[in-house]
C-alpha cells in the first residue's frame, strides 16, 4: 500500500462515508451477470474442493482451513477484474493463493482470539457444572447454566467477526499486512456498523437461500454474494478511485 493510498483511507474513516446499501445488490448482480459461466463454474468446482477436503480425517479439515480464504477471494480478485472491464482468465480465480501467508495469519489471530475469548466458559463449566450425573435430564438442565454466559462471550467475538469482515480485501486488494488489514477493516466497518451487520446478514441469507436448492442453487447464490460484497467494500474504500486503474492486475496485485 503506497502513501496516497493510506491517506485516502484515513480521510474515510475520518470523515465516514455514505452505505449506499440497496445500489451494491444491483451492481454486484450487474458482475455477476457479466460472466455467469465463470462464477458458476468456479462456485461448482469450489463446492467439489470442500466436499472432498471434507470427507478426508484431520489432513482434510487441515487443508480445508489453508485453502477457504484464498478460495473465496478468487470471487471478488476476478469481479474487480470485471468491474475494470479488464479480461481474465480462469486461472484468476485462484490469485487468493498470492495472498495465502496473510490471509492464512488472520484466520489464525481470528481463530485464537475467539478461543481466548472463551476459556472462561470452558473454565466455568469445569469448576461449575455437575456432568457425572447420568441422567440425561440432570445433564441437560446442567448444560443450561451456560447460555448466559455463552450469550454473553458470543457479543465480542461476533462483534470482531463483523468488524474484520473485510480484512482479507484489504490484504488482497491493498496488499497490507494481516494485523493491519484487521485493524483498518475493524475502523472502516466501526464507521457504519449496523447498516454494515444488516448488509452482512442479507448477504448470508442470499447464499442460504441457494442452500435450500443446494448445488444447483448455491453455485449461483455464492459467487453472487461474493460480488455484492465486493461492490460495497469497492465503493466504500472508493477502490476505483485509484489512479492507478490502467497498471496491469498482477502488479496490483503482487509486488
Amino acid at each position: 500500500m503506497n502513501l496516497q493510498q493510506k491517506d485516502k483511507l484515513e480521510s474515510i474513516i475520518r470523515e465516514g462515508y455514505i452505505f449506499h446499501f440497496s445500489d451494491y445488490f444491483t451492481k454486484g448482480a450487474d458482475i455477476f451477470k457479466k460472466d455467469i459461466g465463470s462464477f458458476v463454474g468456479y462456485a461448482l468446482l469450489y463446492i467439489i474442493i470442500s466436499m472432498v477436503l471434507g470427507v478426508i480425517p484431520v489432513l482434510g479439515s487441515i487443508a480445508s482451513i489453508l485453502t477457504t480464504y484464498p478460495l473465496m477471494m478468487g470471487f471478488v480478485i476476478v469481479a474487480h477484474k470485471i468491474n475494470c472491464n479488464e479480461t481474465f482468465e480462469f486461472g484468476d480465480f485462484f490469485k487468493g493463493f498470492d495472498f495465502f501467508v496473510p490471509l492464512f495469519l488472520q484466520y489464525l489471530v481470528i481463530a485464537l482470539i475467539s478461543c481466548a475469548l472463551l476459556i472462561p466458559l470452558a473454565i466455568y463449566a469445569y469448576l461449575s457444572l455437575d456432568l457425572i450425573d447420568p441422567n440425561i435430564f440432570a445433564i441437560a438442565a446442567e448444560i443450561e447454566k451456560l447460555a448466559f454466559p455463552l450469550l454473553f462471550l458470543m457479543v465480542p467475538i461476533f462483534y470482531l467477526a463483523v468488524s474484520w469482515r473485510w480484512a482479507p480485501y484489504f490484504i488482497v486488494f491493498y496488499q497490507m499486512p494481516f494485523w493491519e488489514a484487521m485493524e483498518t477493516s475493524r475502523r472502516m466497518v466501526g464507521r457504519k456498523f449496523w447498516p454494515l451487520l444488516g448488509f452482512l446478514l442479507l448477504v448470508g441469507l442470499l447464499i442460504a437461500s441457494g442452500a435450500i436448492a443446494f448445488i444447483v442453487g448455491i453455485v449461483i447464490t455464492i459467487p453472487l454474494a461474493m460480488c455484492v460484497d465486493y461492490a460495497a467494500f469497492a465503493d466504500v474504500t472508493k477502490l476505483m478511485e485509484e489512479g492507478d486503474m490502467d497498471m496491469d492486475l498482477t502488479e496490483h496485485f503482487v509486488e
